[in-house]
């Protein structure tokens, strides 16, 4: 285990995997014997990154399995939104997204939160016109 993948060792004779960081970025790849697994950021989101973890579940003959848990989408939890900073950039994406004539389904897969959560800016922004960020911000469930 390491943290940036450039800092592992050279010689990973005898290592079956390799679990990084770093880069955010989740990944799950084999390269000859060797699997090289990086969770991807788990804590607040990272630039663009989805927010992912991964279990593995090794079994006593060595085999394994690998479940990447996408935890991206932007929801209410514990009855908060996120820091209003964050909202304040994926309301904005999600306009523009809509302005471009983009469907419900793509806006939500393209800024990676949950479809009814951009159902419900888009109603709030095209119910009220002339409606500024901090609008809907204030009449958001």
């Amino acid at each position: 285990m390491v943290h940036n993948i450039k800092h592992a060792r050279t010689d990973l004779s005898g290592i079956d995997f390799v679990v990084y960081g770093h880069s955010h970025k989740y990944e799950n790849r084999q390269d000859g014997d060797i699997t090289y697994l990086n969770p991807g950021s788990c804590g607040p989101r990272w630039f663009t990154q989805p927010v992912t973890m991964m279990v593995m579940t090794i079994g006593k003959d060595r085999s394994y399995s690998i479940e990447k848990i996408n935890i991206s989408p932007i929801l209410k939890r514990s009855g908060k939104y996120p820091p209003q900073k964050e909202m304040d950039k994926l309301i904005k994406s999600i306009i523009k997204d809509m302005n471009t004539n983009r469907t419900v389904d793509q806006i939500s897969e393209r800024n990676r939160v949950e479809k009814s959560l951009v159902e419900e800016i888009l109603q709030i922004y095209t119910t009220h016109p002339g409606i500024d960020i901090d609008g809907i911000l204030n009449r958001m469930k």
